[in-house]
């Protein structure tokens, strides 16, 4: 129930109109892609985030059994893991501007990424060139996923800002 059943439901229905309207118009097409939105706190813990944590962790389960599903088809599903970019949605979460700041210094990048930099990725997934990339969650964050720690000097210039 809530807004976590909405989401799950909402993308596996979502998914399944994809597959019919693909079938009735476009038989002839031997694959298509549903790029699914997900971010670190389906993973990890983080600051402010609260129940979408949980929601993206089930839109990631979604898009690991969607892809099982629809894999025989020929109908690829994958899930893009942006890093924190400012949105009107972005805005609403207490403190978005302080995660944006640590996510600059803690990513070996040391910048935030675009919505522009996330739609390439999704373009990509997209296309012919992800051919064979089924059922996974690509990260465009800048690398900050696979950081546990930022260097201590940024740690100190955070610590600094405040």
């Amino acid at each position: 129930g809530g807004v976590l059943g909405m989401i799950c439901v909402g993308v596996d229905l979502a998914s399944q109109a994809a597959v019919m309207a693909l079938a009735e118009t476009h038989a002839d097409v031997y694959a298509s892609v549903g790029v699914h939105p997900c971010y670190l706190g389906a993973e990890r813990v983080l600051p402010n985030y609260n129940v979408m944590g949980l929601a993206k962790a089930s839109l990631e389960a979604n898009v690991r059994y969607l892809a099982s599903s629809l894999g025989p088809q020929g109908i690829r599903i994958n899930a893009i893991s942006a890093g924190p970019i400012r949105t009107l949605a972005a805005s609403g979460i207490k403190s978005f501007r302080k995660m944006l700041a640590y996510n600059e210094a803690a990513t070996p990048l040391r910048r935030n990424v675009s919505i522009e930099e996330v739609g390439n990725a999704a373009a990509f997934l997209c296309s012919d060139l992800a051919s064979g990339i089924h059922g996974e969650v690509v990260y465009v964050d800048g690398g900050f996923h696979s950081v546990a720690m930022p260097p201590l000097e940024q740690v100190q210039a955070l610590q600094n800002a405040d």
